[in-house]
């Protein structure tokens, strides 16, 4: 989830939100007063025309959207627009609603409401820990993952395996070329880096031109492995930075095992030493830390 994107979508809930309060005392209004409905309360010709739907119909593919909690919100969403309409199709032709029946449709519109907070609330947590530039997570929900998949690896017994990943040359890629392009070099790092680790994997936005990449249930050989592809695939790429001719860019990485006998500040600290020792000797490599 890019930060861009969360944004849209925080935007998008918080739309919702005001819309839908907006929608619910117009309609009461109606109901009550007797002023008379909005032809789109009407009509079924006009559902899906309030922003919320329009956003969703365009975002349908996004696979942020593909999960439970928004499925539930949107299907709430409609219900409370074709009770809306049903209930005042039926005041129009002078029929009685009784008050059970306006009751538990408020019911229903202040269930859409929770669960809209409820959500963007969750997302606007999920977007403050999200790197704005290159939409990986942060060093806050790094920490948080380091520590659950190091207790995971010390109960199970099986190995985990912390990377660092430095771009090289980073420093004269800003200078001859801007630091607009040092962040679209960035960008396309980080999308690399994602793109070539296991499914599982973890990659973080580190600081700098840094990255740290957690392998869970991978020992120093198979680290090794997921490490190569990943830096292999960086250097085969050239990165357009809206220049005559893009550039071509690597990294170099070091990695270290995680261990019941040291806290994870020594194990990052033992992949940091093993990075300095690839760019010592040549950057563009992978270097595994002898302890």
């Amino acid at each position: 989830m890019t930060n861009d994107y969360a944004g849209d979508l925080l935007v998008a809930l918080d739309t919702a939100i005001n819309e839908h309060m907006a929608w619910t005392l117009d309609w009461f209004r109606a109901a009550i007063a007797g002023s008379g409905f909005d032809s789109g309360d009407l009509n079924d010709s006009a559902e899906g025309t309030d922003s919320f739907s329009r956003w969703i119909s365009h975002n349908s593919s996004s696979p942020l959207l593909d999960q439970p909690a928004f499925h539930a919100l949107v299907q709430l969403h409609q219900d409370a627009r074709t009770t809306g309409r049903d209930l005042a199709r039926r005041i129009e032709a002078g029929q009685e609603v009784g008050a059970y029946e306006l009751a538990a449709f408020g019911d229903q519109l202040q269930q859409f409401h929770v669960s809209a907070r409820r959500l963007e609330k969750a997302f606007g947590a999920a977007a403050s820990e999200l790197d704005t530039l290159t939409g990986l997570y942060n060093r806050t929900a790094m920490r948080r993952e380091l520590e659950r998949e190091r207790e995971r690896s010390l109960w199970t017994g099986l190995p985990c395996t912390i990377a660092l990943a430095d771009l090289d040359h980073f420093k004269a890629i800003n200078d001859d070329h801007g630091h607009a392009a040092g962040d679209r070099v960035l960008q396309m790092a980080a999308e690399v880096f994602s793109q070539n680790v296991r499914p599982f994997d973890h990659v973080f936005r580190y600081g700098g031109e840094e990255f740290l990449i957690c392998l869970p249930n991978a020992d120093l050989v198979q680290a090794d492995i997921v490490l190569e592809r990943v830096r292999t695939a960086l250097a085969d790429i050239s990165v357009d930075i809206g220049e005559a001719d893009p550039i071509s860019v690597t990294a170099s990485f070091g990695a270290a095992p995680t261990s019941p006998d040291i806290d994870l500040n020594e194990t990052i600290e033992l992949a940091d030493k093993a990075l300095y020792q690839a760019k010592e000797t040549g950057r563009n490599r992978v270097e595994i830390s002898k302890g």
